[in-house]
């Protein structure tokens, strides 16, 4: 394309887009970025807290001294939510407590 206006071509330069090539593509992002520390897998650093999403209620530490491992598959349990729980202790907490579930976190506290 050619502007009669534009004797140089460089308005044409900057419009005219050629086919984008590999190069101009981001590069797709395949994992997650690293953490910024690590813990060994057998250190017992997380805790399990249940959280109540009615006002009022406090959360509530459930197990201290969890491995990240231990922590990970008691929080995949369908039971430590009440979106997923159809049991009958899960239906007593979210009577008494309201809606609840459980998560972990790093435990830093001293004992």
């Amino acid at each position: 394309m050619t502007d009669t206006n534009d004797p140089t071509g460089i308005v044409a330069a900057l419009t005219d887009d050629p086919e984008p090539t590999a190069a101009d593509q981001a590069p797709e992002r395949t994992a997650e970025p690293a953490p910024r520390y690590t813990i060994p897998a057998d250190v017992r650093a997380f805790r399990l807290v249940r959280e109540y999403h009615r006002g009022g209620q406090p959360p509530r530490t459930l197990k201290r001294r969890l491995t990240f491992a231990e922590a990970v598959a008691h929080c995949a349990d369908p039971e430590t939510a009440t979106r997923t729980a159809t049991g009958a202790k899960a239906a007593r907490i979210t009577a008494q407590y309201g809606p609840f579930r459980d998560c972990w976190e790093l435990d830093l506290a001293k004992r």
